[in-house]
């Protein structure tokens, strides 16, 4: 019923805290999942991981609980801003398999609000399909007011906005295609943001 981030009082924290170590060295079999809930409510630094535990186990998870923590702290900005450092510092090797298309990587840096490495892995990585996906979700994001940005980042990477590189990059790949040709690209160079890059970019089709 909590409208926002749990506030416990600092003594029912306490007794969390030692209920959480407890359980940690009890000497019967660990319960994973009694350990992982009770850190999580407990604001504990490193959350408990397996190979295997449903929960535990899985990239969401991980990411379930770094964003938990984040918003717990009394500076969750620069937390979540700490969650992005660490999943661009794993890099996209630590997460790709050759049939995702970029998803797996990009996915974490979405949540982390890592925009523009997340949209532009796509379009780099995922073909034709990466490239229509990173275009779509660039131009919702951007149109509802969100910054294609980096979090943490105090300027953009590029003087072009990513919005529009996107849709020009995609108005071109469209453009070459015989069966589509220039009017679907035209619909996409349209939805550019600025007015006068908008009008360069049609000169040019």
């Amino acid at each position: 019923e909590a409208a926002g981030p749990l506030v416990l009082p600092s003594e029912s924290l306490r007794s969390i805290v030692e209920a959480c170590e407890r359980a940690k060295t009890a000497e019967s079999r660990l319960d994973l999942q009694r350990i992982g809930f009770l850190s999580l409510l407990g604001g504990a630094s490193e959350l408990p991981t397996s190979d295997s535990v449903p929960g535990f186990c899985t990239i969401e998870d991980y990411l379930f609980g770094q964003l938990w923590m984040a918003v717990l702290k009394p500076e969750p900005i620069s937390e979540l801003e700490k969650v992005g450092k660490r999943i661009l510092g794993f890099g996209a090797n630590y997460f790709e398999d050759q049939d995702s298309g970029g998803w797996p990587y990009a996915l974490p840096l979405i949540f982390s609000q890592q925009y523009r490495t997340a949209l532009s892995f796509l379009a780099q990585v995922g073909g034709a399909t990466g490239l229509m996906q990173a275009t779509h979700l660039g131009t919702l994001l951007s149109s509802s007011g969100v910054l294609l940005d980096n979090l943490g980042e105090t300027t953009s990477q590029q003087q072009v906005g990513l919005t529009t590189q996107l849709l020009v990059d995609y108005a071109s790949r469209l453009h070459a295609d015989p069966q589509i040709g220039a009017i679907c690209a035209l619909e996409y160079l349209a939805m550019i943001p600025n007015r006068n890059d908008q009008m360069k970019e049609v000169s040019t089709i």
